[in-house]
């Protein structure tokens, strides 16, 4: 019966393997269409989350080299992948200020996140393609892209607090522009409270921008330093030199408004030595703030001058921004030395300037053609892919095959298990009746123990049972010993009786004192074997009172033993031979000899020793 119960498992066994076989081959060629176009989550994810590291720390040229690897993989085809590959793209164009032709990949991006049904690469698009517009000055395209950003971001408030917090962020530099301070407050303390805790930098934006605010709104331009010069410290404390020269021209911008053209000047010139060479944006940027203070001076020819340094750096990098500030700065300062040529030039120049910005669709196209022959040989690949994983078919003959050679393996398995059970069956008994001796002996041992233990234990009562009548026996003795000395104190009070009589002649009273004093003489051995049996009883009590008290005298010492037995202070009075007064002298001497207090009691004392 058991035979056959084994022989039904082994073919229940053979068969879910079988078809666990054929199952995870299907999942085999089902995602191997997709295998070299769709690469593991965690290693894309992976891969994304190292880019957006390298954005936040502005390196740039590694970001980009990794984004480009991840495009040119042939692996890449998959649109979740290829929606933020284009997002990145779009991305380092933002941080770049290199605006032309970056909306082809804002377009590509939002093209293939919406193929993938990706709300969050949505979202982020949105959020860049807000900054895009708030940097070129087209306010309503800015806000409606925030706007659409925002509603996905709050909706999804736990795993986005960062976009969220930057989103709030850029709304208040948005309202700032726009010259809605208030508004813009509103939402830079939004910001605030997104999260629990703000990092360094977090803490170093968020009071850059709010000293933006208070210095745009020319009201608070005191509030407007201070939280400049909140933002430039945490930013020196984090090292981060970019942001330590954009802080500093922060400064220089607040301490010019406010006239302080010397504190301007330091903080342009420690700007300047931060700079490198190739940072022609923060060169570009520091040089027209310095053309400004110059312009509030009223330095108009200086001014001039490092306008055009500055307009000429920005323009031979193309960076969009500062080549418009330079040109409104150039118009401000030829309007003020009335040369009415250069400012209709510069001011012809700004806006024709704005114009080529809205005027970059022709280079779009061209680069979309270009990247749609890149999409055509991705997908010409992609079907490549394809038909080569039509091959997996014969991957199910194999499976059939295996599970025939699985069933038959187990088969034999199966008639050698039957032979082992028999074996493995004469083994556990075997094993049964050693578990059982090893038990018997392991009980016996027990037994063995505990007889020992308790015979040990009764030993012990016998012992302290001995010594409690050992000290019983010197108790008697010493009490024997204090009955000996009562009564010779007794007889020492009747030979006092007799010298008190006057009737008795003075030869006859010296003959009873000699007697009486040969007497006395032997109370002292008395008293040392009183001692000798106090010791054996209490062996630590003289000892232990000496090393506490060592100024205490033989008679004080001596009652002290006396209280250490419970003895009356008539007794006392009587072994020692004196009266109840000066027993009461000693008892004082003691107390104060042991510093207590009258609240303590001299008997519990002395029996605590």
């Amino acid at each position: 019966m058991k035979i056959r119960k084994h022989l039904l498992t082994i073919i229940i066994l053979s068969t879910i393997i079988a078809f666990l076989l054929i199952v995870i081959l299907n999942i085999l060629y089902f995602s191997n269409l997709n295998l070299r176009s769709k690469p593991s989550t965690k290693v894309e994810n992976l891969q994304f989350t190292v880019i957006d590291s390298l954005l936040l720390i502005k390196k740039f040229d590694e970001a980009e080299a990794k984004i480009n690897n991840l495009y040119n993989d042939k692996n890449t085809q998959n649109p979740g992948q290829l929606a933020n590959i284009y997002y990145y793209k779009f991305a380092i164009g933002i941080y770049r200020n290199k605006l032309d032709n970056i909306l082809f990949f804002q377009n590509k991006s939002l093209d293939y996140a919406n193929l993938a049904k990706d709300d969050f690469t949505k979202a982020r698009i949105g959020f860049l393609t807000g900054r895009y517009y708030l940097f070129l000055s087209d306010y309503v395209k800015s806000l409606e892209n925030y706007l659409n950003a925002l509603v996905y971001f709050e909706s999804h408030k736990e795993e986005n607090s960062y976009y969220l917090w930057l989103i709030y962020n850029d709304l208040g530099v948005f309202n700032n522009e726009i010259g809605d301070q208030d508004k813009a407050l509103e939402y830079l303390e939004k910001s605030r409270h997104i999260k629990n805790d703000y990092t360094k930098g977090e803490d170093a934006i968020y009071y850059g921008n709010l000293g933006n605010i208070y210095r745009d709104s020319e009201k608070s331009l005191e509030k407007a330093r201070d939280n400049h010069l909140l933002s430039l410290k945490l930013f020196e404390e984090l090292g981060e030199r970019v942001n330590i020269i954009k802080a500093l021209n922060n400064m220089a911008l607040v301490e010019s408004s406010l006239e302080n053209f010397s504190s301007a000047e330091m903080y342009l010139n420690q700007a300047e030595k931060l700079i490198v060479n190739s940072e022609f944006s923060l060169l570009s940027m520091t040089t027209i703030n310095r053309a400004n203070m110059y312009l509030k001076m009223s330095q108009y020819e200086k001014s001039r001058e490092v306008y055009l340094r500055g307009y000429e750096i920005a323009k031979e990098n193309n960076i969009i921004k500062h080549k418009l500030d330079a040109l409104a700065g150039l118009y401000l300062v030829f309007s003020q030395l009335k040369e009415r040529d250069e400012e209709y030039f510069y001011i012809k120049e700004y806006y024709e300037l704005k114009d080529t910005i809205n005027g970059s669709k022709v280079n779009q196209r061209l680069e979309a053609v270009r990247w749609n022959n890149i999409v055509k040989e991705q997908k010409l690949q992609y079907e490549i892919n394809q038909q080569k994983q039509k091959n997996i078919l014969k991957s199910y003959i194999i499976a059939v095959v295996s599970s025939l050679l699985v069933v038959t393996f187990f088969w034999f398995l199966y008639r050698n298990k039957v032979k082992s059970l028999r074996i493995s069956r004469l083994e556990n008994n075997r094993l049964e009746e050693k578990m059982k001796a090893e038990q018997e002996l392991q009980k016996a041992q027990n037994e063995q123990y505990e007889f020992k233990v308790r015979t040990r234990n009764e030993l012990q009562v016998l012992k302290n049972k001995q010594h409690e009548i050992e000290i019983e026996s010197k108790n008697k003795e010493m009490i024997a010993i204090n009955v000996k000395l009562l009564a010779k104190n007794k007889m020492l009070t009747e030979i006092e009786d007799i010298l008190s009589n006057r009737t008795l002649g003075t030869e006859k009273i010296f003959r009873e004192l000699e007697k009486t004093i040969r007497r006395n003489k032997s109370q002292e051995k008395d008293w040392e074997q009183f001692k000798i049996i106090f010791d054996k009883i209490h062996p630590f009590f003289f000892k232990n009172l000496l090393e506490s008290y060592p100024h205490l005298s033989k008679t004080e010492l001596r009652v002290c033993a006396y209280i250490k037995i419970n003895m009356t202070n008539n007794e006392m009075a009587s072994l020692l031979n004196i009266s109840h007064q000066s027993l009461t002298i000693s008892r004082h001497r003691i107390r104060k000899k042991l510093n207590l207090n009258r609240s303590d009691n001299l008997d519990q004392i002395i029996q605590s020793f």
